[in-house]
């Protein structure tokens, strides 16, 4: 299933995150903060699975201050989804989504859970990223923050984060750390033009988190209520 960004986004095409060869950052993280962070986005990352109105989808899913999360595009139209973390395979229903942050949230899988981060990603950060490339076993891949725009960019209603990290399909979803291991953001598309990673800043997530009351996702087999 694809995520296409309409084209007001001038001379920019975006889809779900599409292959890209090599990786980048890693020579900015020390060997402790890379098996640390690695070790935290390992156990709190899970492989997701949905039947939606437009056929199957794949991709990745993590928790984070005791929320379950994932891309909204990954589960529109789908009642519930299944989660793989390794140790068990689950079946959990989405609560609640919102399309213009490409975000949703599931219902309480056990993950561990990973914390936002204390601070937001500035551009030349080192990043840790995890995802499950086409449906496989989790990677952890490193990278660096190469963009933050400073306005809604990309079909989003929220500033995003541009990252050079080395990402494929199936890496929508998972989750975005810093050095300390906090949560700066979520995977949700790659630029086709520059093959930079598209990511949802967790001043966004956490804010909608935090909201009291949400909408679940469309379904085939009805409409939308309220929570």
């Amino acid at each position: 299933m694809r995520f296409v960004v309409v084209a007001f986004m001038v001379s920019v095409a975006v889809s779900l995150l599409s292959e890209r060869l090599g990786a980048a950052g890693a020579e900015n993280l020390t060997g402790r903060e890379l098996v640390e962070s690695s070790a935290l986005a390992r156990a709190s990352t899970a492989r997701l699975s949905a039947e939606t109105c437009d056929g199957f989808a794949r991709g990745s899913a993590f928790a984070v201050d005791g929320a379950t999360i994932t891309s909204h595009h990954l589960v529109d139209g789908a009642v519930s989804v299944r989660l793989d973390d390794g140790r068990a395979s689950v079946e959990r229903p989405v609560l609640a989504g919102v399309e213009e942050l490409d975000a949703a949230r599931l219902a309480e899988t056990g993950l561990p859970t990973l914390r936002f981060a204390a601070e937001p990603a500035q551009v030349g950060d080192p990043v840790v990223v995890a995802g499950h490339p086409a449906g496989g076993p989790l990677q952890i891949r490193t990278g660096t923050v190469h963009l933050v725009t400073e306005t809604p960019a990309y079909g989003f209603d929220v500033p995003i984060l541009l990252l050079d990290v080395a990402t494929s399909v199936g890496f929508s979803g998972g989750p975005v750390l810093d050095v300390d291991g906090g949560v700066v953001g979520m995977l949700a598309a790659t630029d086709e033009v520059t093959g930079l990673a598209i990511a949802i800043p967790t001043t966004a997530l956490d804010g909608w988190l935090t909201a009291e009351s949400d909408t679940v996702p469309n379904s085939c087999r009805g409409q939308d209520t309220d929570e």
